[in-house]
């Protein structure tokens, strides 16, 4: 094979990338340039990503984190998690970026010998409107528009206090990050004296939607 033939053969694999093709990715900021119509870019911060496009002189986007989907995910419990002083609950919790609203709904069955609380953590700065429905061997328990439970530290006065052995909890609500905070919201539960022996139940889970 000649030279010509041989740089024009490794020429083409190159730009064909032996059978893939390659994207840039942008971290942390955006892309907010002016772009071709079509032009495209992957995303990442933290535990968002993002597929950006510019479309009709305009960037949008499909979020795809784990669980995700154009904004739109559910994520549920697989195994019994057993709790006691102030654990986030792994699996109840999604991620957002700054300057965002969401709508959620958390579904919960715990088991316990004693009483327990349950708060919502968000973001520096997040605000939200939050209703709180439990039941257990006490009774039901409605509580809404509580606003200081939507905390990411843990105090006496921003906890919901569920009832005792056999409970289910739903909260629901809508919660807007602030910029530039962008993280997560995470469900917490604690025990009464903080000794692990309670437990969220497999199946409990978290559903949302991005709604800006």
């Amino acid at each position: 094979m000649s030279n010509e033939a041989e740089n024009f053969k490794e020429d083409v694999s190159n730009i064909l990338n032996y059978g893939k093709y390659s994207a840039q990715i942008v971290q942390n900021t955006p892309p907010s340039w002016t772009a071709r119509n079509g032009e495209f870019v992957f995303f990442a911060s933290g535990t968002i990503k993002r597929l950006y496009f510019y479309n009709i002189n305009a960037w949008d986007y499909i979020e795809y984190n784990a669980g995700t989907v154009g904004g739109l995910g559910t994520s549920i419990v697989t195994s019994d998690v057993v709790f006691g002083d102030k654990v986030l609950i792994p699996g109840i919790a999604f991620a957002m970026a700054a300057s965002e609203t969401w709508t959620f709904e958390i579904f919960a069955s715990t088991s316990s010998g004693t009483t327990q609380n349950f708060n919502i953590t968000a973001p520096g700065g997040a605000t939200g409107i939050l209703r709180y429905i439990g039941a257990g061997s006490n009774g039901g328990v409605t509580k809404e528009n509580i606003a200081s439970i939507l905390s990411s530290t843990y105090t006496e006065t921003n906890f919901f206090s569920g009832a005792n052995t056999a409970n289910w909890l739903q909260v629901s609500g809508t919660i807007q990050t602030a910029s530039p905070s962008a993280g997560s919201l995470q469900f917490r539960a604690n025990q009464v004296g903080g000794i692990a022996g309670g437990a969220i139940k497999a199946g409990s889970y978290i559903s949302f939607r991005k709604v800006v």
